[in-house]
């Protein structure tokens, strides 16, 4: 290897690590929030400290909407190690801010049984706050990625076609040290 050939090739590797290693100055942060599972179990923004969250915020009549995204992604999660898995954080939150009163007992029955039948726990954003500030859209399914550092990665709403798939899951692959986005 030439002396050229070598200061290219380390000048990628630097630039390789400085890009995937710190978010960019234009990658905003995932707001902080709180939300409740059907069985009163809560959630935040710390929680996650360290995970890199793939986070479906929807409502009841959207929750199908992206079911070709959800399958792809738990392809790639069940093809883990278990300490890789440990890194890979599933987070459903379904939109309850329109619950009445009247009903909020049924909607926590229904979200038990979702988080039965997906085999994660499926959280209730109660207030709408989460959608609020994390700029999801109301009445529409909505992902984000989210890195280790909180910083939002990748963020979209309504159908995700096929080829927006392939990109979420480089991105993810990527971020798992797993793909090499070049």
């Amino acid at each position: 290897m030439n002396r050229n050939s070598f200061i290219t090739y380390i000048f990628c590797i630097m630039t390789f690590v400085f890009v995937f290693a710190f978010p960019s100055d234009g990658a905003e942060r995932a707001a902080p929030f709180r939300i409740a599972a059907g069985d009163g179990s809560t959630l935040t923004m710390e929680d996650l400290s360290g995970k890199i969250v793939l986070c479906f915020y929807e409502t009841r009549d959207t929750k199908d909407k992206n079911s070709a995204l959800k399958d792809e992604l738990r392809k790639f999660r069940d093809q883990l190690f278990e300490k890789e898995k440990d890194i890979l954080y599933v987070l459903p939150v379904v939109d309850c801010s329109g619950a009445s009163r009247l009903f909020i007992g049924k909607w926590k029955d229904s979200l038990i049984r979702e988080s039965e039948k997906a085999g994660y726990t499926v959280y209730g954003d109660w207030d709408g706050k989460m959608r609020d500030d994390n700029k999801f859209l109301r009445n529409e399914s909505n992902f984000a990625l989210i890195n280790k550092d909180g910083s939002i990665t990748y963020l979209t709403h309504g159908l995700i076609e096929e080829r927006e798939i392939s990109l979420i899951l480089r991105k993810v692959r990527s971020l798992m040290g797993k793909e090499v986005l070049f």
